[in-house]
């Protein structure tokens, strides 16, 4: 899997100023870009001042935050999220971008900003779908992730099914 990655250190221009550092996978026709994990390292200039990191990822006009870090040390502490990952739009560019903020008192800092991705081929999301006219239209499908706890996955379910009986449910202990 490719990564890029931005060895240049940072600094916010003052003790409540913020930096944005951007990135751009370039879009291929037919491929989808899945950017699989983001990371970067992060300090402040004095002990015990809140140093904040947030990346987030823009594509087809869409601008959403993907990941977030604090540090509150002097020396630069790496830190990634692999958590989930993010495929965008056939065809389309992936801008990430990683803000930079710190608390009034110290400078904050960063170095190491990288992201690892993939292009996979794109996916067939299309159905052709009969309406009660007899008409037939096209219709992409989502797909969404829902977080909870386990007592209430069954109430979810339900919830879901009465909305879309088609609704493909599938249930799991972790996303990776």
């Amino acid at each position: 899997m490719p990564t890029i990655t931005d060895s240049e250190k940072y600094q916010t221009a003052s003790t409540t100023g913020k930096v944005v550092k951007t990135m751009t996978i370039t879009g291929v026709a037919g491929k989808q870009i899945k950017v699989e994990s983001e990371s970067v390292s992060l300090a402040n200039e004095k002990s015990g001042i809140q140093t904040t990191a947030t990346v987030y990822m823009k594509y087809a006009d869409k601008k959403f935050a993907v990941a977030g870090w604090g540090v509150t040390d002097t020396e630069y502490t790496p830190r990634d999220y692999k958590k989930y990952s993010y495929t965008a739009t056939t065809g389309k560019d992936v801008i990430l971008q990683w803000e930079l903020k710190t608390g009034v008192g110290g400078y904050a800092k960063m170095k190491d900003a990288s992201c690892v991705y993939s292009l996979i081929d794109a996916e067939d999301t299309t159905e052709e779908t009969t309406t009660e006219n007899g008409t037939t239209t096209d219709e992409t499908k989502q797909y969404i992730v829902v977080e909870c706890k386990a007592s209430e996955v069954e109430d979810i379910t339900a919830a879901v099914k009465k909305i879309s009986s088609s609704a493909g449910i599938h249930k799991c202990d972790k996303v990776e």
